[in-house]
């Protein structure tokens, strides 16, 4: 028997943590210390299961995030700067800085959603799919900034799927199916 009592706690309230960044002031704290829990649990959740993959597709999803927003950023203030050095390319820069943006979320987007499946596919537990869906549309959907409110949803959707996961798994259900989900096929 796998006893996930320990990443229940961390992942739960590190989900809620990372959902509530958004408080001004204690917003990027509340990220950090829950960043730090969530990757924490996701670790020891691939360790039991013996799945490396569910690790590595999060830590891919957050790498990808980061490095977006990193580049995106860069570029909004080279464009920020260059205006008052007499450059006028404002626009187009801003344009591509979005660009860059959105389309490092969505790939970040879908190595979330294929780490959170592959725990659904482990532990039955369907918010875990649903949560990485929402994740998914909510990046898909930033263009229109309605998708930050949809990835909102989904931290808290993911919060309530650690504390609704089962404390205890008797074999990994992948042992026993051919197809865990419509998304990933286990041998």
């Amino acid at each position: 028997m796998l006893n996930f009592s320990k990443e229940k706690i961390l992942g739960g309230v590190g989900s809620g943590l990372i959902a509530f960044t958004l408080i001004p002031g204690m917003g990027h704290i509340f990220f950090i210390i829950g960043l730090i829990m969530f990757v924490i649990s996701i670790y020891n959740i691939s360790k039991l299961l013996k799945k490396s993959d569910i690790y590595s597709n999060i830590v891919k999803s957050f790498l990808i995030g980061i490095v977006g927003t990193a580049i995106s950023l860069f570029l909004g203030l080279y464009t920020f700067v260059s205006v008052f050095s007499g450059h006028w390319n404002f626009g187009a820069n801003i344009f591509l800085s979005l660009i860059i943006f959105y389309s490092f979320i969505i790939a970040s987007a879908v190595f979330f959603r294929k780490g959170l499946i592959l725990i659904a596919s482990f532990t039955d537990n369907e918010l875990f799919k649903t949560s990485g869906d929402v994740m998914f549309w909510g990046a898909i959907l930033t263009i229109f900034a309605i998708g930050f409110i949809g990835m909102f949803i989904s931290w808290i959707l993911l919060a309530i799927a650690f504390f609704t996961m089962p404390d205890t798994i008797r074999t990994p259900k992948s042992e026993n199916s051919v197809f865990d989900s419509d998304y990933y096929r286990v041998s």
